[in-house]
């Protein structure tokens, strides 16, 4: 027996017996319709645009070496770095797990997530921000002879 979880279907595996077969190959023609937008191989990228978000996340990669390395922007660096990371995971996610093709639900989920990681990392930071003069101090203090 093959069941189809989506709807529910259940069509007979039966191979030795020719009218089952018969059966079987009936069902799945009279159902093939409804279960084509289940298949897991349902959209194949091509290759240029698989080849241009490739290149997209090495030039967002070199963007994130250079900006740490070369710049000094401060307070400014963890927002930056952050941004490229969000715009490399979303590339990663939308192209390379197929997000982009894929059902709204799983969309919806994928951005409240995104929504919710964002809310919890910004409030870190802004409870980094508002204790950042008594580290600074503790430093200063240690470094002092």
């Amino acid at each position: 027996m093959k069941r189809f979880p989506q709807c529910g279907c259940v069509a007979s595996d039966d191979r030795t017996n020719g009218s089952n077969r018969k059966q079987r190959n009936v069902f799945m023609a009279a159902h093939a319709h409804d279960h084509a937008e289940y298949n897991p191989i349902g959209h194949v990228a091509s290759k240029p645009m698989l080849l241009t978000v490739f290149f997209l996340l090495v030039g967002l990669t070199a963007l994130t070496i250079w900006q740490g390395t070369q710049l000094e922007l401060g307070t400014w660096e963890l927002i930056i770095v952050l941004v490229i990371a969000t715009a490399k995971a979303s590339l990663v996610v939308l192209f390379f797990m197929h997000l982009r093709y894929d059902k709204p639900l799983n969309v919806f989920a994928f951005l409240s997530s995104l929504l919710f990681m964002s809310l919890f990392i910004g409030l870190t930071l802004a409870d980094a921000v508002n204790y950042q003069p008594e580290v600074s101090a503790k430093e200063e203090d240690a470094a002092s002879p």
